[in-house]
């Protein structure tokens, strides 16, 4: 028995790893959602080239593709949605209206 009866055990740990995959996934990969849209703004360990995430977002399945420079950790992204480039990083909730969209964006301007 617990002398502080209704509290959990290790209560300090209650939501670590929840949070833990909204760090990795808003803020490592940079795949977050807004208002306007799904923000893509990648912050990457430096020795990472390119990787691939599947990210259901209002409905939406957005296929995103990451490719960069080996030693860039960020900046200097182009975004193409469906081969159209993007102007900026946030990719308009216009685009939930399909079942799939393919994203692809590019660090410090590789164009592939």
């Amino acid at each position: 028995e617990s002398d502080k009866f209704g509290l959990a055990n290790v209560s300090w740990l209650s939501g670590t790893a929840a949070w833990m995959y909204v760090a990795a996934t808003q803020y490592i990969l940079g795949i977050r959602p807004s208002w306007r849209g799904l923000i893509v703004d990648p912050c990457l360990p430096s020795d990472w080239t390119n990787l691939k995430v599947t990210r259901i977002f209002r409905g939406t399945e957005f296929n995103i593709t990451i490719e960069k420079k080996k030693g860039i950790c960020t900046g200097g992204e182009k975004v193409m949605v469906n081969d159209e480039i993007l102007n900026g990083n946030v990719i308009p909730s216009s685009y939930c209206k399909e079942k799939s969209v393919d994203v692809k964006v590019y660090m410090n301007d590789l164009i592939g």
